[in-house]
């Protein structure tokens, strides 16, 4: 499993900043932030010039020498355009997933699906893999009902970021979703919704457990240690976020050499 940090922990500075901090860091793999109107690759901006953002990324990626498994993204109208620019994005570097959220919670389910098959038929005819998150506030909420969205998608899959189960108490509900999962986020987190991260080591998500999960179920994607510098937030969001990487990287080459023995 390859282990990547998330650009969103420099969420508040550019793209080639972010990116450059992280390998400061000695980080080798990031997923890349693609939220419109929030922060680095903006979906709009690849409408208008995709030559010059394509060059950008690859630009920094170049500079810094990290390797992307994954776009994190975000879509404002007109959804369908943006998609197709982010699907030729990560079709250009190799990515194998993007992740986008689902509709909030609340919204018909007949119509999500209908929309998720069409984002799926774009992503399959770009040769990538989409990956609903499991997010509180949003229609993944329920572990059921994210159970329900990839059973009537075909083609579709799950970011599993288990912080948001955790919060809500529904982790082990959570379980039956891992044969779905295409991507993972990673970060240690407390309960309710205000504790969404929460100082490494100091909170509730037993590392051990999902990754043993995970590795039951043969997953062979990465999995993505998602801290973000969010305002208000009371630790060190970059200590927590290396420790949890390196928190990672040994229960990785843990599963990696019983592997080897078996």
């Amino acid at each position: 499993m390859q282990i990547a940090m998330s650009s969103l922990l420099f969420s508040q500075q550019p793209l080639p900043d972010a990116l450059a901090e992280l390998a400061r860091l000695g980080m080798t793999h990031v997923d890349v932030g693609a939220l419109q109107g929030w922060c680095h690759l903006q979906p709009s901006d690849l409408l208008q010039d995709a030559g010059r953002e394509t060059a950008a990324l690859r630009r920094g990626l170049d500079a810094t020498g990290l390797t992307p498994v994954a776009l994190n993204g975000g879509l404002r109208a007109p959804e369908m355009d943006q998609w197709r620019a982010l699907v030729a994005l990560a079709r250009e570097f190799a990515i194998p997933v993007i992740t986008l959220p689902p509709r909030p919670k609340g919204t018909d389910l007949g119509q999500e699906i209908d929309r998720l098959r069409s984002l799926v038929s774009v992503a399959d005819a770009g040769g990538v893999r989409l990956g609903i998150e499991t997010h509180i506030g949003t229609l993944t909420e329920d572990p059921k009902t994210a159970l329900q969205l990839v059973q009537a998608v075909a083609g579709l899959g799950l970011t599993l970021d288990v912080s948001h189960y955790y919060c809500n108490g529904w982790e082990k509900a959570a379980e039956a979703l891992i044969p779905f999962v295409f991507h993972v986020h990673l970060r240690d987190c407390g309960r309710g919704a205000e504790n969404i991260q929460a100082l490494m080591g100091e909170g509730v998500v037993d590392f051990a457990h999902w990754f043993r999960l995970l590795q039951h179920n043969g997953y062979r994607g990465a999995l993505t240690v998602e801290y973000i510098d969010l305002a208000g937030v009371d630790f060190d969001v970059v200590a927590s976020a290396v420790a949890c990487y390196r928190r990672c990287q040994a229960l990785n080459a843990g599963i990696t050499e019983s592997r080897r023995s078996d």
